[in-house]
């Protein structure tokens, strides 16, 4: 793999000698599939310009064309008003209500669009034509046909090489790491402390009697490592959430196509303002080892004679389901129409589980994993802070895209290999256990209504979690300013994401 400067130097001399116009496309995409870390360039000349994105489109860049003029920028808002872009397109906007990010290269507005994870655009200023490729999918139909001894001990050696380049590059300074008590940060912690890294601290946010408060102070003490508690009191967040930073922060991070993440916000924002976090510290989460390592690949793999029609129903199920009352069958539709076109899939054939697998990762890495996760980086952003994501590393990407579905379903090379290493003991030690939070009176209330369904044969539990889900883990999430607000179209939300993604549309895409 190439180095920036070396993959600067040969794209210059690859244009020079080919004057654009002549230019390999073969040659162009052997040169960027061999660019390493996180990155997003423009390359102007008087005759083109070349834009690219890395392979989880980390740095999102946004374009838009008109009378053969090629607009281009960072800022999907300033593009909007240079390109003077402001109708809305109607698909977008009913994905960003279901999922909270838009398919493919559109964002909200017709004529103004994104560079996918992967992808390349080269626009000729002679012609005002515009090409567009890809030099990454996250996609191999070969699979190894390694053992798992084998494999696990390429592992270790991917992962030493991951965290050894990132703790180079880091140069001594003060990582955060925010701790869930969950398998990836808890890797992540356990990495750098078998790296000796010493200059580290954590953070936990939540409720309080939340369970990964509890797991995640268990284990940075087993560790010696400072840890900062920030508690969300649900009437303080909502403070915040009305407030004038908080909405230019939206601005900022959604980029017009996906919705701003709040919890990190919130987090960073509290460490700040308390001087708990310094000025050059690099934040360092565990996104996404979850999804890269196999754990969403659906339970539908298990069945046999798989369709088309089956993954985009489960592709819908999960990622566009934050209003249920805005799952109609003509709104099922238009989504299948568009996801079928972000894979490239016609007809309803039968899949093999290994296709299916590849299709359902391909699409979540491509929409949900490069937009709507990986954005969450603009939070670190905002508040003046560096970022890494070691999980995402080139080497670890190419390991786990040959794996086969059925050693990456529910995570099962991954977690053997955690278990074999015992990273600092924390992977065969009995944690604070799981449970769901919840105030006392919200227990005694859905007691009485399960109580009061068994009496009369009825299940009366979308009633009590209507009621009482605004009071439990998330109540610091929701944005709305009363309780009777949120009753209103409770019935159909998923999460407070539901209530963000209605906020968003409001407030910055008017």
């Amino acid at each position: 793999m190439l180095e920036p400067s070396e993959v600067s130097h040969k794209l210059t001399e690859l244009f020079e000698r080919n004057n654009a116009r002549g230019c390999s496309e073969a040659e162009l995409k052997e040169v960027l599939s061999r660019l390493t870390g996180h990155f997003s360039f423009i390359l102007d000349s008087p005759d083109f310009t070349l834009v690219v994105v890395d392979k989880i489109r980390s740095q999102p860049i946004y374009y838009s064309v008109k009378t053969a003029i090629l607009y281009v920028s960072n800022s999907a808002s300033k593009l909007q008003t240079v390109a003077g872009v402001h109708e809305k397109y109607p698909d977008s906007v009913l994905e960003f209500e279901m999922a909270g990010y838009t398919i493919g290269r559109k964002t909200l507005y017709k004529d103004l669009f994104q560079l996918q994870a992967g992808e390349f655009l080269i626009f000729d200023k002679r012609t005002g034509e515009i090409k567009l490729d890809r030099y990454y999918r996250f996609w191999s139909d070969e699979k190894s046909e390694k053992s798992d001894k084998d494999l696990l001990s390429e592992l270790g050696q991917v992962v030493d090489k991951t965290f050894s380049k990132m703790i180079q590059s880091l140069q001594g300074a003060p990582v955060c790491v925010p701790l869930s008590g969950g398998l990836d940060s808890r890797f992540i912690l356990a990495m750098f402390k078998e790296f000796n890294y010493d200059n580290l601290f954590t953070y936990t946010y939540g409720v309080k009697g939340l369970w990964e408060v509890k797991r995640a102070k268990y284990i940075a003490d087993s560790l010696d490592v400072k840890w900062h508690y920030i508690e969300f009191d649900p009437k303080e967040t909502k403070k915040l959430f009305h407030s004038l930073d908080r909405e230019k922060y939206y601005g900022f991070a959604g980029g017009l196509n996906s919705i701003p993440h709040l919890a990190e916000y919130y987090a960073l924002l509290r460490l700040k303002e308390e001087q708990l976090v310094p000025e050059n510290a690099v934040i360092i989460n565990g996104q996404t080892g979850d999804f890269l390592t196999g754990g969403h690949i659906p339970k539908t793999v298990l069945t046999q004679n798989t369709t088309v029609h089956d993954l985009v129903s489960d592709i819908i199920d999960k990622h566009f389901s934050l209003w249920t009352n805005l799952k109609t069958v003509e709104n099922r539709d238009i989504l299948s129409r568009n996801i079928r076109k972000a894979l490239n899939l016609t007809g309803d054939g039968k899949l093999s589980k290994e296709r299916f697998a590849n299709h359902f990762e391909t699409f979540e890495w491509q929409e949900r994993q490069a937009k709507y996760v990986t954005n969450g980086q603009r939070a670190y952003e905002w508040l003046g802070y560096g970022w890494r994501l070691p999980l995402w590393s080139d080497e670890l990407m190419e390991f786990w895209q040959k794996i086969d579905w059925e050693r990456k379903f529910s995570q099962r090379l991954y977690k053997k290999f955690l278990n074999e290493k015992n990273l600092c003991g924390l992977f065969k030690t009995k944690l604070p256990r799981e449970y769901s939070y919840m105030p006392f009176w919200v227990k005694v209330f859905r007691g009485s209504v399960a109580g009061l369904g068994l009496l009369l044969t009825k299940d009366f539990s979308p009633i009590s979690s209507k009621y009482s889900r605004y009071f439990m883990t998330y109540a610091p999430f929701y944005p709305q300013t009363s309780y009777r607000a949120y009753l209103r179209d409770s019935k159909w939300h998923r999460s407070p994401v539901s209530y963000w993604v209605k906020h968003y549309l409001r407030e910055v895409a008017k």
